[in-house]
């Protein structure tokens, strides 16, 4: 009995030390590759039975000599493999992750889960385990295809049963797969000896080729930022892909140009323009500036965003600055007037208190009061310099204030007038609400294709405004000039007019805009599944590291310089308001002016009329006077004669 006690325990001791021993080998490997790479974590995926009692002694031994080194390490059961892969996927962390095969059905199942996942955010290290089917092994030492999920841009390590190399698998087209080696095993020390840094730089760097193959490129007409000229591609895109197809080796063997971007057709159950294209794979990439939306996200493959983008709403200023009748009330707010005026009264009665006395008016005197003090407001001077102290303190005050009020409305006018834009639609629900403009785009299909994700009513209040779609302009020229002769709207991305403006495409007025949604990512296209994918995100992202997507922008991108605008020369018509208002002026200046004359005169001669008949009266007075005097007088006189011959008799 002790004797088989003994036996079992030294069989369980072999078997755990050979178990122990395997894992010391994975342990050291996995560690060399995580440092030598930069990654930030292990997922260890075992296909084989994970339950079993060898691989759970196996698997936690690896995971225990990795925690020991400081490296995150995780173990995903093959169940739930799939489900976490895509979840990491989505975060995009910079994983290694480890598989490790025994049997063919092992390595068609893994091919299974991974088929529609990019896989270049990870480095991926498949052991094909030395206990491995002879099948396995024998596509490990040969593989006459390649990996069906491997792609260009896969990073993929390779571990290859009773080898001692670590081999690097590429993607060489045409289901062909091209064998570097790496590194070489050290069994003995553990680990992995790498054989030249070069080598390995060629993993980070992403070296992959496509050896001069031709690509389909579909892309839409009339696209701001790509176009073909005497057979050369222009544009932020067209550099974009001619350094594309340097770097990845490929040529351009057909461009397809599309009428539209694309978008869903209900009554065909089938998507049209570029995104279609790209769809049913009849082309390889689409060069153009699509936008982003989860709904095309279905139908085709975004690669990394080159560009993002705010749409806005563009309105002629000419429409937007008209001149109203309380333009010149504007610099000032309205609690500021109200102080104005309210000083002014203030003012006007407690002149009037001072200076009304009993003999004089009281309401003629306080309406003659505040026409001075506006008048001061409006320096013109007082009929009469005023004689109490009060009075001219009061005065002193009214003047003081007005220089104020004055220096501070020049300097609201002024930064009214040159810095501020006026725009009187600060909203595009205040721009709808209005209802006098109408909505016009370009004849595509790109931009009101994502209406459907942002605020309904207005989207729907936005769409009752569009004009018919006979009249909607084909072109960025036409666009501008209905802007500049109509009361429309353009809606366009801010990236899309920089682009036209830098073309020198001229725009016929200066233009007001009001933002429409939120900012929106630009990239290409390519279909679901794509090899290619992974590799051209590469590249793209390092385009955005190494800063040429940034020149790019300085180049292209260009602002419109105020000098630079052309204006156009004014005509009799469009000055008329102000020389009839000028000539209104004038004449009630002048009919006023021969009032004053008429009156001036009539005055004069009433004045002297009356003074005539003062004189003529007083004058006709005292002739009376002394024509009764002298009758009286000679009546007394005959009186007393008359007494004197009485008193002879």
């Amino acid at each position: 009995m002790k004797f088989a006690n003994s036996s079992i325990f030294s069989i369980v001791s072999i078997v755990i030390f050979f178990e122990l021993s395997e894992a010391h080998y994975y342990g050291p490997v996995i560690k060399d590759v995580h440092d030598q790479f930069g990654r930030t974590e292990v997922i260890i995926v075992p296909q084989t039975n994970y339950f079993s009692f060898e691989n759970i002694m196996i698997w936690h031994e690896t995971t225990r000599i990795l925690s020991n080194e400081g490296i995150s390490t995780v173990i995903l059961n093959t169940r739930h493999f799939e489900e976490k892969l895509k979840t990491y996927n989505k975060e995009t962390t910079r994983s290694l992750i480890v598989i490790a095969l025994d049997t063919i059905e092992e390595l068609h199942a893994f091919e299974s889960t991974t088929q529609d996942l990019h896989m270049s955010y990870a480095i991926w290290l498949i052991f094909f385990t030395r206990d491995a089917d002879r099948d396995v092994c024998e596509f490990c030492r040969n593989p006459q295809e390649s990996l069906s999920n491997m792609k260009l841009g896969s990073r993929i390590l390779i571990s290859c049963c009773a080898f001692n190399t670590i081999e690097e698998w590429r993607y060489a087209g045409k289901n062909r797969t091209e064998r570097q080696e790496l590194g070489r095993l050290n069994r003995d020390d553990r680990g992995i000896v790498w054989f030249s840094n070069k080598q390995v730089a060629d993993i980070h760097g992403g070296r992959y080729s496509l050896a001069g193959r031709g690509l389909r490129i579909v892309a839409v007409k009339h696209c701001p930022i790509f176009w073909e000229k005497d057979g050369h591609y222009y544009g932020v895109l067209g550099e974009i892909l001619r350094e594309l197809s340097q770097a990845i080796n490929f040529t351009v063997s057909k461009i397809i140009w599309e009428d539209d971007y694309g978008a869903w057709n209900p009554e065909t159950s089938s998507w049209t323009g570029a995104i279609g294209r790209i769809h049913r794979q009849e082309a390889d990439l689409g060069v153009s500036d699509f936008m982003f939306s989860t709904h095309r996200s279905t139908a085709v493959a975004f690669t990394s965003h080159f560009t993002s983008a705010g749409f806005y709403l563009y309105l002629n200023k000419r429409y937007m600055a008209r001149l109203h009748w309380n333009a010149y009330f504007k610099p000032l707010s309205m609690d500021v007037w109200m102080v104005i005026f309210g000083l002014i009264l203030t003012t006007s009665i407690l002149l009037n208190l001072i200076n009304y006395t009993r003999r004089s008016h009281f309401f003629p005197l306080l309406f003659q009061h505040c026409l001075y003090a506006w008048g001061i407001y409006c320096y013109q001077a007082l009929p009469k310099f005023p004689k109490g102290t009060s009075s001219r303190i009061v005065y002193a005050s009214i003047l003081l204030s007005s220089v104020v009020t004055l220096i501070a409305y020049a300097a609201a006018m002024t930064s009214r007038l040159t810095v501020v834009s006026y725009i009187p639609f600060k909203t595009l629900q205040e721009f709808v609400d209005d209802g006098s403009f109408h909505v016009i785009k370009l004849n595509v299909s790109q931009d009101f294709d994502h209406y459907k994700f942002f605020d309904q009513t207005l989207t729907k209040k936005m769409m009752s405004l569009m004009m018919p779609r006979n009249l909607l302009p084909v072109t960025d020229e036409e666009a501008f000039e209905q802007v500049c002769s109509k009361r429309v709207g353009y809606y366009l991305n801010d990236m899309a007019k920089k682009a036209i403006e830098a073309q020198g495409i001229r725009i016929p007025c200066e233009l007001s805009s009001i933002k429409y949604g939120k900012t929106q990512i630009l990239a290409m296209i390519m279909p679901h599944g794509s090899r290619c994918l992974d590799l051209v995100n590469y590249y793209i992202m390092q385009f955005r590291s190494n800063g040429m997507l940034q020149r790019l922008e300085h180049k292209y991108y260009k602002e419109l310089k105020r000098n630079d605008l052309k204006y156009s020369s004014v005509s009799l018509r469009g000055v008329a308001p102000l020389l009839l208002i000028l000539a209104i002026g004038f004449l009630i200046a002048l009919i006023i002016f021969i009032i004053e004359q008429n009156a001036n005169a009539f005055r004069k001669k009433l004045r002297s009329y009356q003074k005539r008949r003062t004189t003529f009266l007083k004058t006709r007075k005292a002739s009376l006077f002394l024509a009764n005097d002298c009758n009286f007088k000679k009546r007394l006189r005959n009186l007393k004669q008359f007494i004197g011959r009485m008193q002879l008799k």
